[in-house]
């Protein structure tokens, strides 16, 4: 919470506080729809701390959701080395 406290998105529930009973309190549960449109903004060229305060440096495309329409994923750095780990061991041959 500590480093995300500043993206834009939070300020909006939290007004800069950092109280975690705040935070469980005023920052609900959310849906893909209610942070679409600071995904939208991003990928329209806005920078990445409208929803976070790490960059985003690309996003994944998710297969198989409910509804049929895939939705667009932010990744951060951290993320996207750490999913080419997982590829990277999942494609090798010792584990087919």
């Amino acid at each position: 919470m500590q480093v995300s406290i500043v993206s834009q998105y939070l300020k909006g529930f939290l007004h800069g506080q950092t109280d975690k009973q705040l935070f469980k309190k005023n920052v609900l549960i959310v849906t893909y729809e209610d942070v679409k449109p600071y995904i939208d903004r991003i990928v329209s060229g806005e920078t990445s701390d409208i929803l976070l305060t790490k960059p985003i440096t690309g996003f994944f495309l998710s297969v198989g959701t409910l509804g049929g329409q895939p939705k667009l994923m932010p990744v951060i750095a951290q993320v996207a080395k750490k999913w080419e780990l997982f590829r990277g061991l999942y494609e090798s041959p010792v584990i087919k």
